[in-house]
């Protein structure tokens, strides 16, 4: 798979360079990326909110698959047609993995592909026909029915290495309102909230669950609109006493970088640094070692501050992209790209990667 994914990823994006990255609890690109697309299948990309619903999906063991002909074999991390099938030959998960109705987002790879097409099936709703060796992240298809089948035609040779399914919703959050696929320069792409209605809701029981409130680190690439009104970037909550946020001042314009923890809150806030052009906004926190920083553009900005208190909640019960409430209130007024959340501290080094890699250093 290494070869084939060496050969696709001709560049050092931001999203694979976060994907990439241990420790990645929730990305979301909000980047409106479709259609096969050079991305890689690191288990990081998948760490976002959402489930599996594919069970045995790097096909590691000869279980958990119902092969409909015997040309179909899995052995070795592979589903392999030989082409000997008498016609259409299915590959069906035996746990019928979909719920009618809910779009999905599927990952498939290929190799060893040398005749005739596989096609995934949602239901009854086929998806695109595969031809070739690759790594395909494909459009959104909604499920009509509950089960999920590869379908090698009668002239199919080739082997699927993975395939992944999630909810597609999860990819980027319930999104309401705000513009997808806006150009913020290099070929990135943002969401564009309009600073009244728009906002990403984020939550999940995946993310509730996998949200390590002890340490972690918390960005996004954004710009704003200086307005003089108070505008949120990002908030996780998992009460009013226990806050993570970004936000922008309502008095001044500058960036807020706030952690609240058993109702003990600390704020940085850069003198002159407002959100006026795209840059990278990270926070980091560590209860152990009583720290909290922050950083634009890679580079620590104000001073380092101590005296966390401690989260006295576990479980997240709202995280929102561009807003503080539903409402949504203070809503931000911009752009934002590439949000994501760490279980723990990263370097100045990564940070530094991240930089370069979203063009803002």
């Amino acid at each position: 798979m290494d070869f084939i994914r060496d050969k696709i990823l001709l560049r050092e994006s931001v999203a694979r360079y976060i994907k990439r990255t241990p420790g990645l609890v929730g990305y979301w690109p909000l980047s409106e990326v479709r259609g096969p697309v050079a991305v890689s299948h690191d288990p990081g990309w998948f760490a976002y909110p959402g489930e599996d619903v594919i069970v045995n999906e790097s096909f590691a063991t000869d279980s958990d698959w119902t092969k409909g002909d015997a040309a179909i074999t899995i052995s070795g991390g592979k589903a392999t047609w030989s082409g000997a099938q008498a016609g259409n030959a299915d590959l069906t998960a035996t746990v019928a993995p979909l719920t009618n109705g809910v779009r999905y987002v599927q990952y498939i790879i290929l190799s060893g592909v040398t005749a005739g097409t596989i096609t995934p099936i949602f239901g009854t709703q086929a998806g695109t026909a595969l031809s070739a060796n690759g790594i395909y992240p494909l459009s959104e298809i909604t499920a009509n029915g509950t089960a999920f089948v590869l379908r090698g035609n009668v002239a199919f040779v080739g082997s699927c290495e993975v395939v992944m399914i999630r909810p597609a919703n999860p990819m980027n959050g319930d999104t309401t309102g705000a513009t997808a696929g806006q150009p913020v320069g290099h070929g990135n792409r943002a969401y564009s909230f309009d600073g009244l209605n728009d906002f990403v809701n984020i939550i999940s029981s995946g993310l509730a669950t996998a949200f390590n409130e002890p340490a972690g680190e918390i960005g996004a690439f954004g710009s704003g609109i200086m307005d003089g009104s108070f505008r949120a970037l990002i908030r996780l909550q998992t009460s009013s006493g226990n806050v993570i946020q970004l936000d922008e001042n309502n008095a001044s314009g500058e960036m807020r970088f706030i952690h609240i923890a058993g109702g003990t809150a600390k704020i940085i806030t850069p003198t002159g640094i407002a959100a006026s052009e795209r840059m990278l906004f990270n926070m980091s926190w560590s209860e152990a070692d009583d720290e909290l920083k922050a950083y634009i553009n890679a580079l620590q900005v104000g001073s380092t501050v101590t005296g966390l208190g401690t989260f006295v909640t576990s479980g997240l019960t709202l995280g929102l992209i561009g807003a503080t409430t539903v409402g949504p209130q203070t809503p931000w007024k911009g752009k934002i790209d590439n949000v994501f959340i760490f279980d723990a501290v990263q370097s100045n080094a990564w940070r530094r990667g991240l930089a370069r890699a979203g063009n803002v250093a």
